[in-house]
C-alpha cells in the first residue's frame, strides 16, 4: 500500500485543452461517460475565473441533488446528496486507513440535464 497520496498515481487521462475539440471532447469523453482531466487552462480563462470558479459553480449548481458511489470495487452502495454537501464534506484526501465503502465519490450516474450548462 502507498505511505502517502504522492505515491498514488491516477488512472484519469490528462488532456491538454487545446488539442481537444468539442466534437472529439463529446464522442471520446462525455458520450463514453469517460473522465478527462483538462490541463493548461489559462488562469484567466472563462472556465476558471467564471462559471467553473468554485463560488459560483456552487451557487448556481450547490443545491441540485447528485448520486455517489461507494468507493470500493464495485460501487455497491449509492446515495444521492446535494452537490455542496459532496463539496464541503467529501471533496478533499481521504485518510488512508478510511475503507472504500466509507468513501463516496461523484462519478458519472448524473443525467447530461443535470450539467448541460456547464
Amino acid at each position: 500500500t502507498a505511505s502517502s497520496l504522492d505515491e498514488v498515481s491516477c488512472s484519469i487521462k490528462r488532456v491538454h485543452w487545446r488539442n481537444l475539440s468539442m466534437a472529439a471532447f463529446l464522442a471520446t469523453y462525455r458520450d463514453r461517460k469517460t473522465p478527462v482531466v483538462l490541463t493548461g487552462l489559462p488562469e484567466q480563462s472563462r472556465l476558471r475565473s467564471g462559471l467553473l470558479s468554485r463560488p459560483r459553480f456552487l451557487a448556481t449548481f450547490g443545491a441540485r441533488r447528485v448520486t455517489v458511489a461507494s468507493a470500493n470495487t464495485f460501487s455497491y452502495d449509492k446515495t444521492r446528496m446535494p452537490l455542496a454537501e459532496y463539496v464541503a464534506d467529501h471533496m478533499h484526501p481521504q485518510p488512508l486507513d478510511k475503507l472504500g465503502n466509507a468513501t463516496v465519490y461523484l462519478f458519472g450516474d448524473d443525467s447530461a440535464e443535470l450539467w448541460g450548462p456547464v
